[in-house]
């Protein structure tokens, strides 16, 4: 019982170590997207409060994509918004559409974004977010969704 009880309270121990903390939550805001004739676009901000593993941020991004392009494409950093300091070195994202069609009446969606800075060690570290959902849910005027970040181990 002794050794259960041990065992339980390492493996406990090592599960919540080896994920983020429960703060590092981002969120997409005011996204404009949608798809004619072949051609996608997209526009929205994402933003992040400052937490132990992140600093604070906010990026606007945007871009013309082909259908269910999924490049990451460099966002614009907004003044005045935590990464004053110099720790954010870039923040960069995309939003991957497919418009809705017979076999899939929903369309599909990915937003996958990406956060670049120095946190006083030599490196840059990199953290990472996705959210899927459909092409109508992306396509609603205002629309907005929060991703849980990590993160990227290139994996």
């Amino acid at each position: 019982m002794q050794f259960t009880l041990s065992l339980l309270s390492t493996l406990t121990a090592l599960a919540s170590a080896s994920h983020p903390g429960t703060g590092n939550i981002w969120s997409g805001d005011n996204v404009s997207a949608g798809c004619t004739n072949g051609q996608c676009s997209y526009s929205f901000t994402f933003s992040g409060h400052s937490t132990k593993d992140l600093p604070e941020f906010e990026a606007h991004c945007s871009g013309h994509t082909g259908i269910f392009d999924a490049v990451l494409r460099p966002c614009t950093l907004v003044p005045g918004k935590g990464h004053t300091s110099s720790a954010v070195v870039e923040a960069s994202a995309y939003l991957a559409l497919t418009p809705p069609s017979k076999e899939d009446p929903d369309g599909k969606a990915q937003a996958v974004l990406r956060l670049d800075f120095n946190d006083a060690n030599p490196f840059v570290d990199q953290w990472q977010g996705t959210k899927d959902g459909s092409y109508t849910e992306f396509a609603q005027a205002g629309y907005s969704f929060k991703v849980i970040t990590g993160p990227n181990t290139g994996a």
